[in-house]
C-alpha cells in the first residue's frame, strides 16, 4: 500500500480492482491482520476467477 501521499490514479484504480473483485467472487481478496494483508498487497497475487463460476442457473 502506498504511502498518503503518493494516492494517484493508480491507488484508486487497485481499490476499484479489489471492490469489484470482492462483489465478484463474495470473498475477500486478502485475508489477515493489519500487517499480513499489508504484506499480502504488496507481495502476492490475488487468485484467479474462473470462467462460469458464479453464473445464474438458466431456467428452461
Amino acid at each position: 500500500m502506498p504511502p498518503r501521499l503518493a494516492f494517484d490514479h493508480r491507488s484508486h484504480l487497485y481499490s476499484l480492482d479489489c471492490v469489484l473483485y470482492e462483489a465478484v467472487t463474495e470473498q475477500r481478496s486478502f485475508s489477515g491482520t493489519s500487517w499480513h494483508l499489508v504484506h499480502q498487497h504488496i507481495n502476492e497475487q490475488l487468485r484467479a476467477l474462473r470462467r462460469g463460476a458464479h453464473q445464474p442457473a438458466r431456467s428452461r
